[in-house]
């Protein structure tokens, strides 16, 4: 477990090697955020699982009542690329 004293968003896994831990050496990274460790973690993980934890937040879009939000809008439709 790595605790900060600092409030710190996990975007790094620099973050765990300047603590001396090597993600890479564990079968599981346990990762608090909704989406700013998956650029760090997706690199070396065979599988990022989504977990809904009690809270204010969700990883799940579906739980919340949007209004006035456009078409298309990345999660709920892909959007129109062309390059």
């Amino acid at each position: 477990i790595l605790l900060t004293s600092q409030r710190s968003g996990n975007t790094a896994r620099e973050q765990m090697y300047s603590m001396g831990i090597n993600p890479e050496d564990y079968r599981i990274v346990v990762a608090k955020g909704v989406s700013s460790p998956r650029p760090a973690y997706q690199p070396i993980a065979a599988e990022i699982i989504i977990v809904n934890s009690p809270g204010v937040t969700s990883a799940d879009l579906d739980t919340f009542e949007f209004h006035n939000r456009r078409i298309p809008l990345y999660p709920f439709e892909e959007p129109d690329y062309t390059p």
